[in-house]
């Protein structure tokens, strides 16, 4: 995996989804290029020495999130995505670490407050905010930790909390379980699957890019590559096997 690649490819993100992210997102995305610069920076004056792979990382608060515009699909809701990527991983894996999660706000009063649902302490918090604001969903991808319990890449709905005053979350306090089987995510395609889901004209004109599908198919290539690969070679197997699936995908 090549960070050069990485830090030109989050150059064209930048460009292509500018028109979908609220105005100063796009120093979040610069941000991000920064810390890859800043790494390999260092790695070119340290490999001369002992050639070894240093570590190198993504990471976007939950505080400074990549946040995007009100959805143009459903007008009551607004997503914001924040991360922490740490690479090169290992045995063909894309990350050592991974922790991505993709929130959806509401901006509607009528979302945001439930009266059959919500207590009053819900009813005056809100009264103080200046716009309704409220998280209704959060999606964890997430690598699991070394002998976690789940598969090595899963889905979970809900999860920690990591702003829970300002998120207020419509499900909070759940459990961990289940955790869903997902396929690797990184900061390209989780781009594109918020603005093929809240943006979609604008996500329909970048797949007639030849410069957009080009930077997604590099992430394809980076990161499920070998997931997708594990499931062919699982399901090419005819004859009687020891294992499933979900077995195989299991996390150890």
């Amino acid at each position: 995996m090549s960070v050069a690649e990485i830090i030109r490819d989050i150059e064209t993100l930048e460009r292509h989804l500018q028109p979908i992210l609220v105005g100063d997102s796009v120093q979040v995305l610069e941000q991000a290029r920064a810390q890859l610069m800043a790494f390999e920076k260092t790695t070119r004056r340290r490999a001369r020495k002992n050639r070894e792979q240093l570590p190198w990382e993504i990471r976007i608060t939950s505080e400074r999130s990549l946040k995007f515009r009100q959805s143009w699909d459903e007008k009551r809701l607004q997503p914001d995505l924040f991360c922490r990527l740490i690479g090169p991983g290992e045995e063909g894996w894309p990350f050592q670490r991974q922790e991505f999660v993709i929130r959806v706000w509401s901006l509607d009063d009528g979302l945001s407050y439930r009266c059959e649902f919500d207590g009053n302490s819900i009813r005056e918090w809100l009264k103080t905010q200046s716009k309704p604001d409220r998280v209704l969903f959060r999606f964890h991808f997430d690598r699991a930790e070394k002998g976690a319990k789940g598969t090595l890449f899963h889905l979970q709905v809900g999860g920690k909390p990591v702003e829970e005053a300002r998120e207020m979350c419509w499900f909070t306090g759940l459990p961990g379980l289940p955790r869903i089987p997902a396929p690797p995510m990184d900061l390209f395609m989780a781009c594109e699957l918020v603005a093929a889901n809240f943006f979609n004209d604008h996500f329909e004109r970048l797949c007639e890019e030849p410069e957009w599908l080009a930077i997604i198919r590099r992430a394809e290539q980076r990161t499920v590559a070998k997931y997708y690969q594990m499931c062919r070679d699982h399901m090419a197997v005819s004859d009687l096997i020891s294992r499933s699936l979900l077995k195989k995908l299991w996390n150890k």
